[in-house]
């Protein structure tokens, strides 16, 4: 039930946390809610591509313990970000490499979750779930270098980490 029906901002509001993902393809839909793949999710700047980078090159050694490490560039190989997958801005790739067959996971998924559609999207997803986290601390100072430090423009907004705790507290705990 709406707290206030005449109130036009607040059912607007309240529609809005209703939202949901629109129609998927068929193909889309099958890659982005494999039942038999494993879905990263990690909030921004939080150690992704370190994670996926473990894990494609535990995957390749566990089929082939001799091959050469997958850089950077071949993690694409490997494991694609659903978000964008999901919005079509990434197309379904045939040639995606099994990721671990050995224990039931076809590919590797990965995305930042959006809060406002977590539990639709993340529920949809069917397959098994690996969270990524990262002390708040360290993700402190890993932003105010990010964003502060090594930006001219906005480096006299912050004079240390210490700085952010305010801003970075809501987002953290959501």
């Amino acid at each position: 039930m709406l707290s206030d029906p005449n109130n036009y901002a607040t059912i607007q509001d309240e529609l809005d946390g209703l939202n949901a993902w629109g129609y998927l393809p068929s193909a889309v839909a099958a890659v982005a809610n494999d039942p038999d793949s494993l879905l990263l999710l990690t909030i921004p700047k939080s150690g992704t591509t370190w994670l996926r980078y473990l894990l494609v090159n535990y995957a390749v050694q566990q089929r082939r313990p001799d091959a050469d490490r997958i850089g950077y560039t071949g993690l694409k190989r490997f494991s694609t970000e659903r978000e964008y997958l999901r919005s079509e801005r990434n197309p379904v790739r045939s040639e995606m490499r099994p990721f671990l067959p050995k224990y039931g996971m076809r590919r590797l998924l990965y995305q930042h979750p959006r809060r406002h559609e977590m539990f639709t999207d993340v529920e949809e997803h069917g397959g098994k779930k690996l969270l990524g986290y990262r002390n708040p601390l360290d993700y402190l100072v890993s932003n105010y270098f990010y964003f502060h430090e090594y930006r001219d423009g906005r480096r006299d907004q912050a004079d240390g980490p210490s700085d952010l705790i305010d801003g970075y507290v809501r987002y953290w705990a959501l």
